[in-house]
């Protein structure tokens, strides 16, 4: 496990004899490698839930019903109207189980948000009247990539395996000073055996499956 991206860099390079410069792994590689590894970690986890970053925090004008949702969201777990001080909590609705509300011509206070409607958007039912804030509480990616300088958004205990993700895309490289077909499957194999670990801590932490709403890509 790794305190920070810069000594999941360091360790990687030890790990794999790149410590003297021409290195066989630009740094920007690495941590592109290392920003794909914690996505995909926050993506199959669901581990970063989020209520106070841009990705919950949404301004609704009067007379728009769509609100855009942040590239970042994998799963709507609530959804909050706040008008002054007033707070109304939303139902969270697909589509499909919204087919009988009238959704181009219904005015008034908002009591529903609708997913799948639009890639990155939502809409809220009834069209507001009024300006107000939408409050999610959201799963999410991590919002910026790793550098040098930045923190890991995923637990500590989850970074285990981003190393090893790190060395299956590391040695796919199609190089012929680097390539190694059986390096690189051994890196998914034990960067899939990691995460299937932490799935279910994930579950266990939060006291089984939860029943959220799926609001992704406007899937």
């Amino acid at each position: 496990m790794y305190a920070t991206p810069l000594a999941l860099i360091t360790a990687f390079r030890a790990q794999s004899r790149d410590t003297i410069a021409p290195y066989l792994w630009k740094d920007s590689e690495l941590y592109e490698f290392a920003t794909q590894a914690e996505s995909l970690v926050a993506f199959r986890t669901m581990c970063l839930l989020d209520i106070t970053s841009v990705a919950a925090v949404a301004d609704v004008s009067a007379g728009e019903p769509m609100v855009d949702l942040h590239h970042s969201v994998l799963r709507i777990r609530s959804a909050t109207l706040i008008q002054g001080n007033t707070e109304q909590e939303l139902d969270i609705k697909s589509l499909e189980a919204a087919s009988g509300y009238r959704l181009f011509t219904t005015t008034g206070t908002p009591c529903a948000v609708i997913t799948g409607v639009e890639t990155n958007k939502l809409r809220l039912y009834p069209i507001p009247v009024a300006d107000a804030t939408l409050q999610l509480a959201v799963f999410r990616m991590p919002l910026l990539p790793l550098t040098a300088t930045s923190k890991f958004e995923v637990p500590f205990q989850y970074t285990g395996a981003l190393i090893e993700w790190m060395r299956h895309r590391a040695y796919g490289k199609v190089d012929s000073d680097i390539f190694n077909p059986s390096e690189s499957a051994q890196g998914l194999a034990a960067y899939e055996n990691l995460v299937d670990g932490y799935i279910t801590s994930e579950s266990l932490r939060r006291g089984g499956a939860q029943n959220v709403s799926i609001s992704y890509g406007g899937i």
